[in-house]
């Protein structure tokens, strides 16, 4: 098996975002573990969704930048390069509408830690609560048996 270099730092690569995903779900959960949970458990989703926010922002910006320049840019046999504005541009209604499909698809794609560490903080939430609410029914009982 001949193993390159390129498979080597790949996989390294993969190890260290693994290893990455795992410590922030380990994170999310002490924090929202932590006695005032309500604030801090929701610290990495609200990050997360800042994060996914600006970066669908500045995708949109660019597909809207690119669909609007009309520039072709191409390189003749001897290296030249050429630019070459088109005239009759049109942005097709078809072409537009995949693009938005696909833009919200990316911002679907770019939430899925918002809605890992969202769900981990209301499963978290909800067994502290009933550990609180057994422990409460605990003592009332103990109280009652006096």
């Amino acid at each position: 098996m001949d193993v390159s270099n390129a498979d080597v730092y790949e996989l390294l690569i993969m190890i260290f975002f693994l290893l990455l995903a795992g410590g922030l779900i380990l994170l999310q959960y002490f924090l929202c573990k932590h006695k005032k949970g309500r604030i801090f458990g929701m610290i990495l989703p609200i990050l997360s969704c800042i994060f996914s926010i600006i970066l669908s922002v500045l995708v949109i910006i660019l597909v809207v930048i690119r669909s609007s320049d009309p520039v072709t840019i191409s390189e003749d046999e001897n290296g030249v390069v050429h630019k070459y504005v088109e005239e009759s541009y049109e942005y097709e209604m078809e072409d537009e509408s995949e693009t938005w499909v696909a833009l919200f698809v990316l911002f679907l794609m770019i939430n899925i830690p918002t809605a890992v560490f969202t769900g981990e903080y209301f499963i978290v939430r909800d067994i502290r609560k009933k550990k609180e609410q057994a422990a409460e029914e605990l003592n009332r009982t103990r109280i009652n048996d006096l």
